[in-house]
């Protein structure tokens, strides 16, 4: 007999930390290849500002302060893999005295990018325990914000305007929130013209319908302010 168990009601309060998980760039900035250093157990991100006193004689008996400058920092704990493309990426780096790009990402798919130099990697090779890897990633500028990559599938089709259907697009993660959808200039309608729900985007038919033959491009723009584009070949 399955025993059914009662769903976490705070699940969203708490993550679990092997979904964060850290890669590195073995590409360049305008076309990136994000490599996953393999056998992490934690990338600890340190994010610390310096305290600056702006005590004055009016400020009374206690310090008044401000934060100064800031700065972060990784500290890398993983298993030593043989041929791991990220783990190479980063000893390649240290040997070179190159700075490296990283991208920490978070289990809602999230991520925060920056550059860092490695000051710290070590190889531990006990007789009696696993190899490691671990290192000390320092930031070397801005550390980025949350960022989210959003796609759209498919982002083109050829629709024949004598026989148009609804058409679903779909956009991931899902949690995406579309805020208007746009055919060059002109606005299209919630309901009437479109629909949205949980990623996915369904295009009437009696727009595609009130259009003429060609080539349009759907700007779909996101509550993050991201614009996706679809392009669609209409035929007779």
């Amino acid at each position: 007999m399955k025993i059914g168990l009662p769903d976490n009601p705070h699940e969203s309060n708490a993550t679990a930390g092997r979904y964060y998980l850290l890669y590195v760039d073995d590409g360049t900035i305008t076309d990136p290849d994000w490599k996953l250093i393999g056998g992490q157990h934690s990338s600890t991100l340190n994010r610390k500002a310096n305290s600056v006193d702006v005590s004055n004689k009016m400020s009374g008996s206690w310090k008044v302060k401000k934060a100064g400058r800031k700065e972060w920092s990784i500290d890398l704990a993983s298993l030593a893999l043989l041929q791991n493309k990220g783990l190479n990426a980063l000893d390649r780096a240290f040997m070179d005295g190159r700075p490296v790009r990283l991208k920490i990402q978070y289990p809602d798919l999230t991520y925060r990018l920056g550059q860092a130099i490695i000051t710290d990697l070590k190889l531990d090779n006990p007789y009696n325990d696993a190899a490691k890897v671990t290192g000390t990633l320092e930031g070397s500028g801005t550390l980025s914000g949350l960022k989210l990559d959003y796609t759209i599938s498919p982002t083109s089709m050829i629709i024949s305007i004598a026989s148009a259907t609804d058409q679903n697009f779909g956009i991931e993660p899902s949690m995406a929130t579309v805020t208007s959808v746009k055919n060059g200039s002109a606005v299209l309608a919630v309901t009437s013209d479109y629909a949205y729900s949980s990623g996915v985007l369904t295009i009437k038919g009696t727009y595609f319908a009130s259009l003429s033959t060609g080539i349009i491009a759907l700007a779909i723009t996101l509550n993050d302010g991201t614009t996706l584009v679809a392009t669609i070949k209409l035929e007779v």
